[in-house]
């Protein structure tokens, strides 16, 4: 059986869009409040630079 993943950078949540729960899960981790993992931290790093940061918070802002 086949599966696929699909990524869309900036989805967080995983809901299919872009909204204020992924500005608050980014907030969140970079806080280490809850952390990100997996293909969420990866949709998290929108500047693609292995590492989430603020300014991965700021091009996220700018999507949503």
């Amino acid at each position: 059986k086949l599966s696929y993943t699909i990524l869309i950078y900036g989805d967080l949540t995983g809901e299919g869009n872009i909204n204020s729960r992924d500005l608050n899960a980014l907030m969140d981790h970079l806080t280490q409040k809850t952390m990100l993992s997996g293909i969420f931290a990866t949709a998290a790093d929108l500047d693609k630079n292995g590492t989430l940061n603020t300014k991965d918070l700021l091009y996220l802002s700018k999507l949503y």
